[in-house]
């Protein structure tokens, strides 16, 4: 673990240390900014792997030490995801603007290698190819000759950087949905617009099942009724509109 580092965030403190090369942020901190008053039951709803309960760290003013529930990256956007507050949306660009870019260029945390996604596409084509037309061990062995990651237990190959995947999933929610009480926006509707958004973005394509699970983890729940439905969401009309083209 590294140095605990103190951020403010309109004259309020934002506690954060890296563990193992990521960031945790100091759960009592982060919703304080979001004016969340039951911090605890906020907590408590982030999935186990979302937070680090009993860490020993200083207080505020560096005084008495204190142990605290940390948050990683994922439980910073499930949280903002659910305030509904004006705050959330200005805590979540001081965030990952500031916050996180600070954090990188002081190498306390090393970002993730930048993917060429076009390249994955060129590769993923032409492991399709052989597989129609050679088989599939021929495909296999193609895989592994283009240095592609290994596929585990039937797992997408991806799933082990989802943490780092999710800003394209943040990005596409901000900028294409919008929330609203009561709303459902039909996922079969949103992963389209998705495939279509990634297109003019040069973001990554999942499948459908990986997107789920993805927007899944970026906060948004899931309502079953005749069609899936991710809560309190519609589609934007003049995303719709401008990514017509695309689809």
């Amino acid at each position: 673990m590294n140095a605990l580092a103190t951020f403010d965030f309109e004259d309020m403190p934002v506690r954060a240390v890296t563990i193992n090369g990521d960031p945790w942020f100091v759960g009592k901190d982060v919703c304080r900014c979001l004016t969340i008053s039951n911090a605890n039951d906020a907590m408590a709803r982030l999935n186990d792997d979302e937070r680090q309960k009993g860490v020993g760290i200083a207080d505020p003013l560096g005084k008495n030490p204190q142990e605290a529930v940390l948050i990683n990256e994922p439980g910073v956007y499930r949280l903002i995801f659910e305030s509904r507050k004006p705050e959330a949306e200005r805590f979540r660009r001081w965030v990952f603007h500031e916050v996180l870019p600070s954090i990188r260029k002081t190498g306390e945390y090393q970002a993730k290698e930048e993917v060429d996604w076009d390249d994955v596409a060129d590769k993923l084509h032409l492991v399709k190819e052989t597989r129609l037309t050679h088989g599939r061990k021929a495909a296999q062995q193609m895989w592994q000759r283009l240095g592609l990651p290994d596929v585990a237990d039937g797992q997408p190959a991806i799933a082990a950087s989802d943490d780092g995947l999710l800003s394209y999933i943040n990005d596409f929610i901000e900028e294409c949905l919008e929330r609203e009480a009561g709303a459902g926006a039909q996922a079969n509707e949103v992963y389209r617009l998705y495939l279509a958004w990634a297109t003019v973005n040069r973001a990554p394509h999942f499948t459908l099942t990986m997107f789920g699970r993805m927007v899944t983890k970026a906060g948004v729940r899931k309502r079953q009724g005749r069609h899936i439905y991710y809560d309190g969401l519609r589609i934007r009309h003049e995303k719709r509109v401008e990514l017509r083209g695309a689809l």
